[in-house]
């Protein structure tokens, strides 16, 4: 079952082919060009790229002490009926990732039993919570972070590109 390469849906039948991806419509496909131009890109550059990247200043809290990479916290808070989940993903250092995540660790941990369906999804939200910790105390750049600076140098190259032709 194929997944398209820009909107992360399942699609079964039809869909549009261009290079290595696959989308599910037009629509993606256009939208997806970055992603063909990313693919294009030396990964050593994207390595180095990425490497500056994680090593630069958190945008948070200001510090230099590196490891700025894509940190991810799961929330989950029930009541009776009703639940609310969130998903996070925060661009920062370590130690602001780890004071975000222990946060929504405590309040799911707290907040998260209260019905029927929080009982069973609790323990696996904090299991989740529990790996993203992990994840945090990374020495290098993640892949998702590579893959977004790909895109973002791939979507440059491209308005440069028009701007170019523009003139």
């Amino acid at each position: 079952m194929p997944v398209c390469s820009e909107c992360g849906s399942l699609f079964f039948v039809g869909g549009v082919k261009a290079g290595s991806r696959k989308f599910c419509s037009e629509r993606c496909a256009e939208k997806g060009k970055a992603l063909l131009v990313a693919d294009a890109i030396d990964p050593a550059d994207i390595q180095r790229i990425a490497t500056s990247f994680f090593d630069r200043a958190c945008p948070i809290c200001g510090k230099e002490n590196g490891g700025v990479d894509i940190q991810r916290d799961h929330r989950l808070i029930s009541a009776i009926v009703v639940q609310t989940f969130q998903n996070r993903r925060l661009i920062c250092c370590r130690s602001c990732a780890l004071k975000a995540q222990f946060g929504t660790l405590g309040l799911t941990s707290v907040l998260g039993w209260w019905s029927i369906r929080g009982i069973f999804m609790t323990p696996i939200w904090l299991g989740w919570n529990a790996i993203e910790i992990g994840k945090t105390l990374r020495r290098k750049p993640s892949r998702e972070l590579s893959e977004l600076l790909a895109r973002e140098t791939a979507e440059s190259l491209l308005a440069n590109a028009k701007i170019t032709e523009s003139q």
